[in-house]
C-alpha cells in the first residue's frame, strides 16, 4: 500500500508547487502599470530595445495568460519584468535633473552603454 502512496504524494507536490507558481491577473496589472510608467517616463526615447522588449512579453504574457498557460505566462513577465527595470537604469541615466528625457539635436537620444 505504501509503494502506491509514494508516487501520488510527488504527483500532488508538484501539482502545487506548479499551481503556486502561476501568475495572477494582479500580477499582469501590475506590470500593465509598470510598462505603462515608464513609457510616460520616456522610456521609448532612453532605452528602446528594452522598452521594446518590456511590451512585447507583456503582450506575450496577456496572451498566454488568456489562453491558462501560465507558466508561458510567468516566463514571459519574468522578461517583461526584467526589461522594465533595464529600461528603468537608462531612463535615470538619459533624464537631466528636469526629470526628462533629452533628445539630441538629430531628436534621439542615445541608448547608454550598459556598464
Amino acid at each position: 500500500m505504501t509503494r502506491y502512496l509514494a508516487p501520488l504524494a510527488v504527483a500532488v507536490l508538484l501539482t502545487v508547487s506548479a499551481c503556486a507558481a502561476a501568475p495572477t491577473s494582479t500580477d499582469v496589472a501590475s506590470l500593465e502599470s509598470e510598462v505603462s510608467a515608464i513609457r510616460e517616463q520616456g522610456a521609448a526615447m532612453c532605452a528602446p530595445k528594452e522598452f521594446a522588449g518590456a511590451e512585447a512579453h507583456l503582450h506575450f504574457a496577456q496572451d498566454a495568460f488568456k489562453a491558462r498557460r501560465y507558466n508561458a505566462a510567468a516566463d514571459h513577465l519574468r522578461i517583461a519584468r526584467e526589461q522594465t527595470d533595464r529600461a528603468r537604469q537608462f531612463i535615470d541615466l538619459c533624464r537631466p535633473a528636469t526629470g526628462h528625457a533629452t533628445p539630441t539635436p538629430s531628436g534621439l537620444t542615445p541608448n547608454p552603454v550598459a556598464p
